[in-house]
């Protein structure tokens, strides 16, 4: 037993001194060793952000298209909406327009038939065009 107690201690004596004259390669090895691994975890860290980084982007870039796109549907549906309007405003001011000549021509039709039907009595005449069209005559 004590025999092994010796090997034991001549085996730490070894170890001990083999570190003593050794412990810069030791130190330097383990930084190495650290650095390496600290490197590798930042670069696979960093591979994950880049992917992520162009995950995003592409997905940016997608909706952007999509927008643009929604955007170009808004403008041509608006034009249609401003033609038809257009459109619309030109048909009625067409139709008011005849409307307001066949009125025209009316009145002027009527005041022909006044004037021929009461051509020898003006006050006859005044109290009709009163009557027909709300034309107050003022009499002196």
């Amino acid at each position: 037993m004590e025999l092994r107690k010796l090997e034991a201690k001549l085996f730490f004596e070894k170890v001990k001194a083999f570190f003593k004259e050794h412990w810069l390669e030791i130190v330097f090895g383990l930084i190495l060793f650290y650095a390496v691994i600290i490197l590798r975890q930042k670069q696979d860290v960093i591979n994950r952000m880049i992917d992520e980084q162009q995950r995003t982007r592409e997905a940016n870039r997608q909706n952007i298209d999509q927008l643009t796109r929604q955007i170009e549907e808004e403008i041509v549906k608006r034009r249609k909406i401003e033609e038809d309007f257009q459109q619309m405003l030109k048909e009625i001011q067409d139709r008011h327009d005849k409307e307001t000549e066949i009125i025209l021509q009316q009145k002027e039709k009527e005041i022909k038939e006044m004037m021929l039907r009461f051509h020898n009595n003006p006050r006859a005449m005044a109290d009709s065009l009163t009557e027909t069209f709300g034309i107050r005559i003022v009499r002196e």
